[in-house]
Parts: C-alpha cells; structure tokens; sequence
C-alpha cells in the first residue's frame, strides 16, 4: 500500500471588516458614542420640538404651578434650581443613553437640617454617596427605556430654549412670562416595615382624585412649607394609613426623580426606611383604596421576575371599616412607562426604592 503525504491546508483568509481599527480603546470607543449620537439626533430634535410645543401649550398649567409653590425645591452644584423640564442627571453631567445594566447613578444629598432646598452634588466616591434612579434606568426593556431617554433629552433641551427665548425678548423690551418652569418639588416616601408581619406595607391609591391613580406606592408626600423631609415623613404615614414610625428608625436610602408632565411637575422622591411603633392601621378614604403586607419572600420574587402567589392584604370596606383582601403577586409588578401613559402595578421610584431596601440591607434574617 503506497505512502500518501498529507499537506497541511492553507490558512482561511481573514474576513474583511467595513469597520476601521483604531489605535487604542478610547479612539475606538468615542467612534461608536459619535455614531449612535448621528443615529438619534433626528429623533432627539423631534422630541425636543414635540416638548416645546408642549411647554407653550402649558403655559397655563405652568403658571399656576408657580403661584402653588410648596418647600424650598431642589438646587444642585453652582445654586441653581432645579425645575420641570429639567433632568438630575444632565445637570450633573451624566447625558449618555442608558445602557442595558445601568439601573441608578451614584450622587452626594444633602438633606438640609432646617428648612431649605435638598443640595444634589456629584459623588465623592465614599460612604455618604446614595443612588439616584429615573425612569430611563429603572423600566424595563431596551425599547422603553431609549424611549423614555429621548422624552428627557426633548423636554430638557425645550426648557433651555424656552428660557433663551423668553431672554432673548426681555433684551428687545418684549415682556414674556412662556419662560415660567414651576420648581422642583420634594416628595418623602417611607417604606414602613412592621415587625409583627415581618413585611412592609404597600398601600394602592384611590382610584380618582389625586396622583398615581389605582398604582401601588408606599406612604408619601409632598414636603410642605417649612417641613423637614424627615417630618413630613412620618406625617404622611400616619395620614395615609393611621401608623406611627419612629423618627430614630428613619434610614435615608436613596432618590428617585418623578416628572408629572399632565401637572407640569417634577418631584425628587426622597426615599426612607423606617419601623413603625404603634398606632391603628386605618386607610384613609379619598386617597388610600387598599394596602398589602409584602413579606420578604413576596420581595424576593417581585425583584426576580416571578409574580406567582398572593400576599395578604386589607380593602376599604362599604362601611369604612377593614376588610381582609389577598392581593396577587400579578398586581404587584413594575409598573410599565411608555412616556405617554403609565399601566398599573407599583411606581417605578417605589420599585426603585424596594431594590435600594433590600440591597442594603434591610430585609430582616428570618425573612
């Protein structure tokens, strides 16, 4: 049998690629961010004229809001106050799309000790940092949350035009009040845990007459006047649902920013954890329709996608008084933004302050 010589085979010629190699990480890196802004900028100067119009066809809505003004509103590095139109995390020079893992953005509060505006700074990379969340990072799906992004950009770019504008006018002797942006507003929202349930407390919003409509949320409020944050706290607890939290127990552990456009407003949600020490569970009737006990196995499965099971629960009878009423997991999920209309299930700062309470910490070991 003859011997038979076996050649190695050629090497396969290498694909060519359209892309162009860059020297380094950085070169190639700022080539795609320039590429992906071309891809948005039309629908960036869509959302910003759709904004615009908005904003001048508000202009009612936005005055009143000014006459309305409630606490001392937020300001950020360099004095300047926040107001609606207006986004954190631009201001604080984060301005890229959000990416498929960033869920928050790390920020230095100041939560002021007697009556004044809360200070949001940059991070100082320490222990006192907090998160910041929005809904662009918060909702789910790559779709919604480019969307949501796109509805910042447009709204924040408006605003400043808006204000040009109106300045603008002011320099040839033309007296314009369209420029008028109510501040932002501070909201405290307490997620409150009682200890005999080992859960926290949720409670659903009336189904009219107020904001966030049948959406689940934990007590919260508006901070008015000259009230601290931590006042106003546990003052919207005992109102919304007749509970009493210790001042002492309150744990600062995060931020949400909300935008109202229907209202034109836009809140900082500080967010709270606090233990309640008393008082009778009581809903009050125009704004509170129902409540459910989120134990720390419920908590664990809402986080991680899985809405199967019920919790308990209690509803606002025919006679004021409470009626025992399970609540499904289903009920319970993140409540989905398409920028136009919210569906129900629990606010994405409520979302996003339930992940911050357990990411540090707060659940307790038998849960």
């Amino acid at each position: 049998r003859s011997q038979m010589t076996l050649q190695p085979l050629p090497a396969p010629m290498a694909r060519k690629s359209w892309l162009p190699r860059f020297s380094n990480e950085k070169q190639s890196h700022l080539v795609v961010s320039t590429w992906r802004m071309a891809v948005r900028l039309p629908l960036s100067l869509t959302s910003a004229c759709a904004a615009f119009l908005l904003l001048l066809c508000k202009k009612a809505t936005r005055t009143t809001r000014m006459k309305s003004r409630r606490g001392n509103g937020v300001m950020v590095k360099g004095g300047h106050a926040v107001a609606y139109s207006e986004t954190l995390a631009f201001l604080l020079g984060h301005c890229t799309p959000p990416t498929a893992h960033e869920k928050s953005m790390p920020v230095r509060i100041e939560i002021p000790k007697s009556p004044g505006p809360v200070l949001v700074l940059p991070a100082k990379g320490d222990e006192e940092d907090t998160k910041l969340g929005i809904a662009q990072w918060t909702n789910e799906g790559w779709l919604r949350r480019e969307l949501l992004y796109e509805v910042c950009v447009g709204l924040h770019t408006a605003g400043l035009a808006l204000r040009t504008v109106c300045a603008l006018l002011q320099r040839c002797g033309i007296a314009s009040s369209s420029a008028a942006l109510p501040p932002m507003r501070v909201a405290s929202v307490v997620l409150p845990y009682i200890a005999e349930r080992d859960s926290l407390l949720i409670t659903r919003r009336a189904a009219t007459g107020g904001s966030f409509n049948s959406m689940w949320v934990f007590p919260g409020g508006n901070v008015d006047g000259r009230e601290l944050p931590e006042d106003a706290a546990i003052r919207e607890v005992e109102e919304e649902t007749g509970l009493l939290v210790k001042k002492e127990s309150l744990s600062f552990i995060g931020a949400y920013q909300a935008r109202n456009d229907s209202t034109c407003l836009t809140y900082l949600m500080l967010i709270f954890a606090g233990d309640v020490a008393g008082g009778k569970l009581q809903l009050q009737p125009k704004e509170v329709a129902q409540a459910a006990f989120l134990t720390g196995e419920a908590i664990d499965g809402l986080l991680a996608g899985s809405c199967s099971g019920q919790v308990e629960g209690v509803a606002l009878g025919a006679d004021g008084t409470l009626v025992d009423c399970a609540v499904s997991l289903s009920e319970l999920a993140l409540a989905k933004d398409n920028a136009v209309s919210i569906a129900a299930g629990i606010g994405a700062g409520h979302w996003f302050g339930l992940q911050q309470w357990l990411q540090q910490g707060r659940k307790s070991d038998s849960a």
